[in-house]
């Protein structure tokens, strides 16, 4: 596993935490699993974690490891600097839209059986680390 794909999954298991820690928040303040489910339903989870400063910033340097792979390989057919930049950024944010999607959804899921089944962060923070593991993580970046 390359640095750059450890670090990412070292930020996604903070996120992971971070998420955790806001849900067990509420649960410390003593509001009710109702008042809990009803925020974590009205949250949009994927915009989090898109404004999410440390999460951003190992989604940037998968990102220089992404163009370094593509400057290094041979090249297969005439393309321009523009057409390559536009396939780049397509990639790029088809690769974001799914990660983010699918990392959102695991945690809505995960955190809400969590509430509802009486969970501590650590048992909510397993669920979520079954549900999408960092080695899954891995292969969403890799493929």
């Amino acid at each position: 596993m390359s640095p750059e794909v450890k670090a990412f999954n070292k930020e996604y298991s903070a996120l992971v935490s971070r998420m955790t820690d806001s849900v067990h928040q509420l649960i410390l303040m003593g509001r009710s699993k109702e008042e809990i489910l009803t925020i974590i339903a009205a949250t949009d989870f994927k915009n989090m974690i898109l404004k999410d400063k440390q999460f951003q910033q190992g989604y940037h340097e998968l990102n220089k490891m992404y163009l370094s792979t593509l400057k290094s390989m041979k090249q297969f057919a005439d393309i321009t600097p523009e057409a390559l930049a536009a396939l780049t950024k397509v990639n790029q944010s088809t690769f974001m839209g799914k990660l983010t999607d699918d990392i959102a959804s695991t945690l809505k899921s995960n955190l809400t059986n969590g509430v509802l089944g009486g969970l501590n962060p650590q048992e909510m923070i397993a669920g979520i680390a079954s549900d999408l593991r960092p080695d899954q993580v891995e292969t969403l970046i890799t493929t």
